[in-house]
């Protein structure tokens, strides 16, 4: 499953949902240009790294470690796998993943149900 957090005034939610819906069919369909993907990489390792930071993330992280892989990742070889990723395996994820029909969007605030139906 893929989450898209957002946060909106109301006025805006419309064009909002809109811009994230495209940008979903838009991955699905064309995938990633490779300077998107760049950025997403570095976002990705910035954030892992201030995670990290935390005693209480990083005892998360070794948990997860033990139970899925049965040992230590190190942040090198996080880093490493992060890096390896490339534009065709996004596009055959996007393909997959990223289509309207499995869409489910949820609101909270003062939305009109029509607002998030008309997306899809």
């Amino acid at each position: 499953m893929i989450t898209v957090y957002a946060a909106t005034r109301p006025k805006e939610v419309d064009r909002v949902v809109d811009l994230v819906c495209r940008g979903i069919r838009q991955i699905g369909i064309k995938g990633l240009e490779q300077k998107e993907l760049e950025r997403a990489k570095t976002q990705m390792k910035g954030s892992l790294m201030l995670s990290l930071e935390s005693s209480h993330s990083r005892m998360s992280k070794l948990a997860k470690d033990e139970l899925t892989h049965g040992r230590h990742t190190s942040l090198d070889d996080m880093l490493a796998h992060i890096d390896r990723v490339n534009v065709e395996q996004v596009f055959n994820v996007g393909r997959k993943f990223f289509g309207l029909d499995s869409l489910a969007i949820t609101g909270l605030g003062p939305l009109a149900s029509s607002t998030l139906q008309s997306h899809r």
